[in-house]
């Protein structure tokens, strides 16, 4: 299942605890990066989440991030822990993309490629997770 808050979460919802159940039971995380990404609280929260998470299942990285925008924040991280992680991820980079229409053959290649990885790390989550003895749901 996808799960995207814009779509998912509707008027009476209390949100802050959807996120955490979502990102609970989440194999993948997408990220689609950007400098507004970097300075959004609530995704940075969403990524501590997911981290702590596969941390916690000596996971990881289950992280496919898809740069939309140039974001400095990639190329020279800083001191800032969330983007010196996801500078060790090789990401996707979509920046010529982004304005293009859904008939360009190099999007619609790109986005089955993201796809194709999410199933991959998803399968991957399942086969740990009997090899472990787990039960999958």
């Amino acid at each position: 299942m996808v799960f995207q808050d814009t779509h998912n979460i509707i008027p009476g919802d209390v949100f802050p605890e959807m996120i955490s159940k979502e990102i609970e039971d989440s194999d993948v995380l997408i990220v689609l990066v950007s400098p507004a990404w970097f300075d959004s609280d609530w995704c940075r929260r969403e990524f501590n989440l997911f981290t702590t998470k596969e941390r916690a299942l000596a996971q990881g990285p289950r992280m496919l991030p898809v740069l939309s925008v140039h974001t400095p924040n990639i190329e020279s991280p800083g001191d800032d822990a969330i983007a010196m992680e996801l500078a060790k991820i090789q990401y996707s980079d979509w920046t010529k993309l982004r304005h293009e229409q859904w008939a360009n053959t190099e999007l619609r290649k790109s986005v089955d490629e993201l796809v194709e990885r999410v199933v991959e790390l998803g399968t991957q989550v399942r086969a740990d997770h009997s090899s472990l003895g787990c039960a999958y749901k």
